[in-house]
């Protein structure tokens, strides 16, 4: 059995883990939306052709039973 003190330094462990699991994953994201904003700026009619080929197979698969 762990005591109190090693269970509450495994739990601060796994918080801290999760916090900077959560911190870089948002690094990430924030890098890939502004490559994403900066490709669409500099290609605008690919931006419009994506959209409409995501808002096309997002209503076929709204419109399937």
């Amino acid at each position: 059995m762990f005591s109190k003190k090693e269970t509450r330094d495994n739990l601060d462990y796994a918080q801290e883990r999760t916090c900077e699991a959560g911190s870089e994953l948002c690094r990430g994201m924030n890098n890939v939306t502004h490559q994403a904003c900066t490709y669409v700026r500099s290609n605008p009619w690919a931006g419009v052709g994506a959209g409409a080929v995501v808002g096309i197979i997002v209503g076929m698969l709204i419109s399937r039973k």
